[in-house]
């Protein structure tokens, strides 16, 4: 599945594609530059919230992690829906980011 972010006003473009198997690719463009980080994820909860949340484990472009724990090359999304996931990233003063579904 394929999930992008978009805004007039975003420094940059971006999305995810989550594959069956468990591993996802990050990409992000961002003055004609394309970077992209590859790794793993898996659905997790946290004790004190009921939400779901995808933890993404970075294997290659760890500077592309936007999450609290980006020192760590983790990120985490929280899931909404099929449709929609938002960045964590702002739990930190980070953006706040949602990520809506895209069908090819």
């Amino acid at each position: 599945m394929k999930y992008s972010t978009k805004g007039e006003e975003m420094e940059w473009q971006e999305y995810y594609v989550f594959n069956p198997d468990g591993s996802f690719l990050k990409s992000r463009e961002q003055n004609g530059t394309v970077l992209e980080a590859t790794g793993t994820f898996e659905m997790v909860e946290f004790d004190n919230d009921d939400a779901d949340y995808l933890e993404l484990t970075f294997t290659t472009g760890k500077e592309l992690a936007t999450s609290c724990f980006s020192y760590e090359g983790i990120e985490i999304l929280r899931y909404i829906s099929n449709r929609k996931l938002e960045s964590m990233w702002k739990a930190c003063d980070g953006s706040d980011l949602y990520y809506d579904l895209v069908i090819d």
